[in-house]
């Protein structure tokens, strides 16, 4: 266990850490969270494994560098902490997030319950970041009062504006007391 990051390592984490950030996208947009309490949950691992990746690549220890001094040294420091927070991110961001949405998911209740939500913004956007695409989808922002999410309507929704600018949902309630999304309704 001396040494963590090797090429054999690497190899297996990465496509490991591929599919863990597309299921936890899924989840996220399937989920009734807050943007504020997905991002602690994103970042959380991410700076664990910085400071436990720059500890045991003693990157802070000058005599790490042995050919470099000066300003030089200090400017090379600060970049291979960034690197690693890069890395980190890519590898272990998604690992705390998709623990709590998964098991969220996972134990839904199944009882349905609608909630009305307040549509606070319509727009239009590109169901996937693919800019040669021309399909648009409509997405909208919502709040409850407490929560405020956003919800991209695709193929799987349609969405007609409603003349008093609320929103039903379908939701279940998930085992961390956030709300998956089954239906919208209108």
């Amino acid at each position: 266990m001396d040494n963590l990051i090797t090429v054999k390592n690497l190899k297996i984490l990465l496509p490991i850490a591929g599919v863990g950030h597309l299921i936890v996208l899924h989840l996220d947009k399937v989920t009734i969270i807050s943007d504020s309490v997905f991002w602690i949950l994103f970042f959380i691992p991410t700076f664990l494994c910085t400071i436990y990746l720059i500890k045991n690549l003693e990157l802070i220890k000058s005599d790490t560098y042995q050919i470099i001094k000066g300003i030089k040294l200090q400017l090379l420091k600060v970049l291979m902490c960034i690197v690693v927070f890069i890395f980190s991110t890519l590898i272990s961001g998604w690992v705390l997030s998709l623990f709590i949405l998964g098991i969220n998911y996972l134990t839904k209740s199944s009882s349905h319950e609608e909630f009305e939500f307040e549509v606070i913004e319509t727009y239009e956007t590109r169901p996937d970041s693919n800019r040669f695409n021309k399909r648009t989808a409509t997405g909208i922002t919502f709040t409850d009062g407490h929560i405020i999410d956003h919800l991209i309507l695709n193929e799987d929704y349609e969405y007609y504006a409603p003349e008093d600018g609320t929103i039903i949902i379908n939701c279940n309630k998930g085992f961390f007391g956030y709300y998956v999304i089954q239906d919208v309704i209108y």
